[in-house]
């Protein structure tokens, strides 16, 4: 009796044990984790501040400053200016999404013009730095989801590893793979690679840290492993949900500084 006791409460235990394994270790299809990527920064503004270094391939960096203003809904707007150094200080670049349509204009101060961007130069490089006008939604926490679609390579307790493919043809990548933690959902780690299949840039998120319930990025880094060159990203200032000007994301704000 005392035999047949001990068997049934063992096989209740693991049934337990198996429950409570399928609803912890419930696996997301790709969309649905690039999906909660997405979510992790559901504010409706942000306003940052970086330093940035740019690293060449043979040692030497160069030093920026920039401001990134954004604002999300119906159309989503972005506002990127260079504070610093004097040469390029004002330089600014004005980008607003509408209807997966997205409205790119370059202020350059020195020559007093500006100039919308065409598909054709959005895999261009912005700026001299690692990142392509196409990269800069990373800059406030970019929406993949809506720039590409996902398969689950592989799933730890952890950890998700994606394989992300673009459905914006503007973007120059054939595939991504993207590293997430199902911890808070944020990615850690993405390597982006070229149309040849090789690998081209490997973008980096650390020193992540909760403000004002938005989980951010304080070290951002871009490296071009084809090039041997990186841009880094150092967060120096951040603000969520505060109210930003209307006029601020307009061709003719972009020319003021």
């Amino acid at each position: 009796m005392l035999k047949k006791t001990g068997l049934l409460i063992t096989l209740i235990v693991l049934a337990i044990f198996v429950a409570l394994g399928s609803v912890s270790g419930e696996s997301l299809s790709g969309n649905e984790v690039l999906n909660k990527v997405s979510e992790v920064s559901e504010a409706e503004t942000v306003q940052i501040t970086f330093e940035m270094e740019i690293h060449g391939s043979r040692g030497g960096v160069r030093n920026r400053e920039l401001e990134v203003l954004g604002k999300e809904g119906e159309r989503e707007k972005r506002l990127i200016r260079f504070l610093a150094p004097a040469d390029i200080a004002g330089t600014g670049l004005l980008s607003i999404e509408e209807n997966d349509e997205e409205d790119m204009h370059l202020y350059l101060p020195a020559l007093d013009s500006v100039r919308r961007i065409v598909s054709d130069e959005k895999s261009d490089r912005f700026m001299e730095t690692d990142f392509t006008y196409n990269d800069l939604a990373l800059f406030g926490g970019g929406n993949y989801s809506e720039d590409y679609q996902a398969e689950v390579l592989e799933k730890t307790a952890e950890e998700y590893l994606l394989e992300i493919i673009p459905v914006n043809e503007d973007i120059e990548y054939s595939y991504g793979e993207m590293l997430v933690d199902s911890n808070d959902w944020y990615p850690r780690e993405i390597k982006f690679y070229d149309q040849s299949g090789e690998l081209y840039k490997i973008l980096t998120n650390d020193e992540i840290k909760m403000i004002d319930s938005n989980l951010t990025a304080h070290k951002v880094k871009m490296e071009d492993v084809q090039r041997e060159t990186k841009t880094i990203l150092y967060l120096t200032e951040v603000s969520f949900d505060k109210e930003i000007e209307i006029d601020k994301f307009t061709v003719r704000y972009l020319r003021r500084y």
